[in-house]
């Protein structure tokens, strides 16, 4: 589970839990040599929730499952009641299997609701489309660089590098934290390369110590990352290569700066202008209130 998760279970009248048991490397070998295989009984590494099925009224499994043998078990225990898997990720993604596909789970779990945090995604394959959401904070800025981008390189070397070059090249400050390989990045030594993922805290505090948060989506993304609602919800400025952001009812150029689209000669303008206040009615359609809302009432965007 995500810090998002755990959120959830503090503040709402959630229960949140992992979809399968926290399991030692040996027995992860094992689980990953039983879903390799056509032997029955993989409920066996399901989470503590499967005892507690029929205490719900709805049920949201998000895209980071092993099979979609879990759809029909979950059916075959007698739950009846609302049963939704929710896309956190592109159809585009590489690392997405293609039986995850919306495609292909159209075709196969008929008794589940299919729902998306990509608008594009969502029109394309006939989901219902939900925007990822964050929540509303407190935490105080205390400002060292203009811009600062916390995340992996997986697919987004050439970006981060063209990203980070042309920050610099602008006179400007920045601070680029990297999960990846180091021999990637020989050409920009003030990157700073981690191995294990950053935990959440620290990334609010890094976000929290500069003018402007920097996204790089995966390609075919048109779908809100958490950085982009970290931006709306602090108030920051935002850098990103979604050219579909310009469509979202948040979007203002003062604010934000697309990738590909506008001019980094322009950069040093973006961040004198001013930053516009986004009317806090538009705030609350991406928070986690509204986030369930839509899912209790059955609510798509699109």
């Amino acid at each position: 589970m995500d810090w998002t998760d755990l959120k959830l279970a503090e503040l709402y009248n959630v229960d949140v839990d992992s979809i399968y048991l926290q399991v030692n490397k040996a027995f992860r070998a094992i689980r990953k040599l039983h879903y390799h295989t056509n032997i029955s009984g993989k409920f066996i590494w399901y989470g503590r929730w499967k005892k507690y099925l029929h205490n719900y009224d709805v049920i949201i499994i998000f895209s980071a499952l092993l099979g979609d043998e879990i759809f029909e078990w979950i059916r075959c225990e007698g739950y009846k009641g609302r049963l939704i898997f929710y896309y956190r990720d592109p159809q585009e993604a590489p690392y997405l299997s293609d039986w995850m596909l919306a495609r292909n789970m159209k075709e196969k779990c008929d008794n589940v609701e299919l729902w998306s945090f990509d608008p594009n995604d969502s029109r394309k394959y006939g989901m219902k489309y939900n925007p990822q959401f964050y929540f509303f904070t407190t935490a105080k800025p205390s400002i060292k660089y203009d811009a600062v981008y916390v995340g992996a390189a997986r697919g987004r070397t050439d970006l981060i590098k063209l990203c980070y070059k042309n920050i610099r090249r602008q006179g400007l400050t920045c601070q680029f934290v990297v999960k990846g390989d180091s021999d990637s990045f020989t050409e920009c030594q003030n990157i700073k390369i981690i191995h294990q993922n950053m935990p959440y805290e620290n990334i609010i505090s890094h976000n929290n110590s500069a003018l402007a948060i920097v996204e790089i989506n995966q390609k075919g993304q048109s779908g809100l990352t958490v950085r982009a609602l970290e931006a709306l919800f602090m108030g920051k400025k935002l850098i990103t290569n979604n050219t579909d952001i310009r469509k979202y009812d948040f979007y203002h150029p003062n604010n934000i700066f697309i990738m590909g689209e506008d001019d980094w000669h322009d950069l040093r303008s973006f961040f004198n202008a001013p930053y516009q206040r986004v009317n806090k009615k538009i705030i609350y359609k991406y928070s986690a209130d509204e986030w369930l809302g839509r899912f209790l009432r059955g609510d798509s965007l699109c």
